[in-house]
C-alpha cells in the first residue's frame, strides 16, 4: 500500500515533470489548468498515468471534481486506503512533458499528393 506521503510525492513529482517546475513550487491548492497551465490533453494524460501507477480506474463521473493537486491526492488516499484499491509502490506516475507527449495519437491532416500525374 502507498503511504499518504508517497502518494503526494508521486503526484507532485509527476506534475513537476509535466510542467517543468520544481516539485517544491507545486502547492496542493494549485489547479491543473489555471495554476499549472495544463491543457485538457495534458490533464487526461496525467490521469491516465495516475491510473497506471496506482492500478485503478478513475470513473468519468469523478473527473470533474479532480481539478486541483490536493483534490487528486485526497481522491487517491480514499481509493487506496486499507480496504480500497491496491497500490503498487514499485510503479511510478508516468508524467510526460507537456511539450512532447509520447504514445499519444494526434489527429493529422490528410497528406496531399504533391506529385503531378502525367497524362497519357
Amino acid at each position: 500500500m502507498g503511504t499518504p506521503a508517497s502518494i503526494q510525492e508521486m503526484v507532485i513529482n509527476a506534475l513537476a515533470v509535466a510542467t517543468k517546475r520544481e516539485p517544491a513550487s507545486i502547492a496542493l491548492t494549485h489547479a491543473f489548468r489555471d495554476d499549472l497551465g495544463l491543457n485538457s490533453l495534458d490533464t487526461i494524460e496525467l490521469m491516465y498515468g495516475v491510473e497506471e501507477a496506482f492500478d485503478l480506474m478513475i470513473p468519468d463521473a469523478d473527473l470533474p471534481k479532480l481539478v486541483t493537486v490536493g483534490a487528486l491526492i485526497q481522491y487517491l488516499h480514499e481509493r487506496v486506503s486499507p480496504g480500497g484499491s491496491p497500490v503498487s509502490t514499485s510503479k511510478q506516475v508516468l508524467a510526460k512533458p507537456a511539450t512532447k507527449p509520447e504514445g499519444v495519437i494526434r489527429p493529422t491532416t490528410p497528406r496531399v499528393n504533391t506529385k503531378k500525374r502525367s497524362r497519357a
